[in-house]
């Protein structure tokens, strides 16, 4: 990557903002996740959530909704506790929220 890279910059302003990964993916390459998605609506694992149909299509691949997009910046967070959370569940005097919540 030469200095003149924009990745450079948007990987620096990523962890100015706190994320803890910025990576980068071709917005044109095959997306499993599009089929996963439909299967999992075909077979009605939506419930009552009636918009996850309504907007399959739409949601199949990241094209369907910007079709001039070329690439897509891909941010993580790691949201881990710095000690094992398993360890609260001995003891009887405290509460386990978990730690996503």
């Amino acid at each position: 990557m030469t200095t003149d890279d924009p990745r450079i910059r948007i990987r620096e302003r990523a962890a100015k903002q706190g994320f803890d990964v910025c990576r980068f993916a071709s917005a044109a390459d095959p997306w499993p996740a599009g089929e996963r998605l439909r299967e999992f609506v075909s077979e009605g694992r939506h419930g009552t959530m009636d918009w996850m149909e309504e907007t399959l299509q739409r949601r199949s691949h990241p094209t369907e909704l910007w079709p001039e997009a070329l690439s897509a910046v891909v941010l993580g967070v790691n949201y881990g506790p710095e000690t094992d959370p398993l360890e609260l569940l001995g003891r009887n005097d405290r509460g386990a929220v978990s730690v996503y919540a």
